[in-house]
């Protein structure tokens, strides 16, 4: 499960190797130590031999007999540290995904100067602007997918270990704590797939105030009228359109209202929505049949204005 790349996440001040990391279970653990010698000399060298030391170092989690030990080169210290400035928006954090370079270097190149011979590398989206490998600019600043993957599948083995107990602030400064295995999940969703949320944003709340008890294609139905609503008040969707929203749904015996009384409670919980960066909120809408976009920071008066067109 070790990840084979290592890829400088932060700036010059402060690296940081996030892929490099596995989750060892403690009958392999065990069994390395009887037969592989050069592992018990490896753990014995870095004082990893202890289990006890381990616990207080936080690199060994769970009980007897289902114990898992950490190895990663990133310290329990710096951890946290590296994470709020990944997930940070105005540098590696997109509505897209995530940079392959941080955006703090698109004003900030970082050069290094030595023997009277000074090289640089800056945020460089689209063409590069050297003959470097290529010209090819992919890790130096756009979202580059195999990176994207690279840091989830290393997220999920950090949740392996950690499970719920360690969360982070994503994004950086919305105040919203997850845990890894969340965040994994929304990098996933990010980008083209994002978009298949439509009419999810009210769907959850509607679910979440009737605790679930309410079936998910009858609140995302709402939801895509809400969503159809929220539109055509921004300009992107016309009236006969949203009138079709409502045919389609109601032909197929799909609800396409919800309670008036209800909208505090639920605008309240739109708030903890997925695709919600900080205290924006951000929601799928049409820009005319069959073209999803993501619209983003929708003005309250709209998003109240909308509610009603589809409360009873």
């Amino acid at each position: 499960m070790v990840a084979c790349d290592l890829t400088e996440l932060v700036d010059a001040r402060q690296r940081g190797p996030l892929l490099a990391a596995a989750v060892i279970h403690e009958e392999d653990m065990q069994r390395a130590l009887v037969v592989d010698k050069h592992f018990a000399t490896m753990l014995g060298r870095e004082c990893l031999s202890d289990p006890d030391a381990l616990r207080e170092q936080g690199l060994l989690f769970g009980h007897p007999g289902e114990q898992k030990l950490l190895l990663s080169l990133v310290g329990m210290d710096r951890l946290p540290r590296l994470l709020n400035r990944l997930f940070d928006e105005s540098e590696f954090l997109s509505p897209h995904g995530l940079r392959a370079l941080s955006a703090y270097h698109r004003d900030h190149p970082y050069q290094l100067s030595v023997e009277g011979i000074t090289a640089s590398i800056d945020y460089e989206p689209a063409e590069s602007t050297t003959p470097l490998f290529g010209g090819n600019s992919n890790w130096r600043g756009p979202v580059w997918f195999p990176l994207n993957y690279l840091v989830i599948s290393a997220l999920e083995r950090y949740y392996r270990f950690f499970g719920d107990d360690f969360t982070v602030e994503y994004p950086t400064g919305s105040g919203q704590q997850k845990n890894l295995s969340e965040v994994a999940a929304d990098l996933r969703e990010s980008g083209l797939r994002e978009t298949l949320n439509y009419g999810h944003t009210l769907a959850h709340a509607i679910e979440k105030l009737e605790r679930y008890t309410f079936r998910h294609g009858d609140a995302v139905a709402i939801g895509m009228v809400f969503a159809a609503e929220v539109g055509h008040l921004a300009g992107y969707l016309s009236a006969a359109d949203v009138a079709l929203h409502k045919q389609l749904l109601t032909d197929v015996g799909l609800p396409v209202a919800y309670p008036r009384s209800a909208w505090p409670e639920l605008r309240a919980t739109m708030s903890l929505d997925k695709k919600t960066r900080g205290a924006r909120l951000r929601m799928v809408i049409l820009d005319g049949i069959g073209n999803p976009i993501i619209y983003d920071n929708p003005p309250e008066e709209l998003l109240a204005q909308a509610y009603q067109a589809v409360a009873v």
